[in-house]
């Protein structure tokens, strides 16, 4: 995904993102929304290079156990990834 004032395809990418949900189970019994991701940060190089790696797990209380208190929680498991992956992009910079 890219941003561009003009046309995109004057521009090659500074990095690419790719985020893989590892797991991700809703538990009933504990009404709570349990993850992981492992996160990668490659080059824009013609051949790639790993500059970051990342593991994280999360634990998101539902509030209820009906499928719209699994559709919230999984809003916010959805949020928390995208804030920790764009900790993770906003230090580039575009040449």
């Amino acid at each position: 995904w890219r941003l561009c004032e003009s046309n995109c395809r004057e521009q090659s990418p500074v990095a690419t993102l790719q985020v893989a949900i590892d797991r991700m189970d809703y538990v009933r019994t504990e009404r709570q929304l349990q993850a992981s991701m492992h996160l990668s940060l490659w080059s824009g190089d013609r051949i790639p290079r790993l500059l970051q790696s990342d593991e994280r797990s999360y634990r998101i209380a539902g509030d209820g156990d009906s499928a719209q208190s699994q559709a919230r929680a999984l809003t916010e498991l959805l949020r928390r990834i995208a804030a920790d992956a764009g900790l993770r992009v906003a230090p580039l910079k575009t040449p």
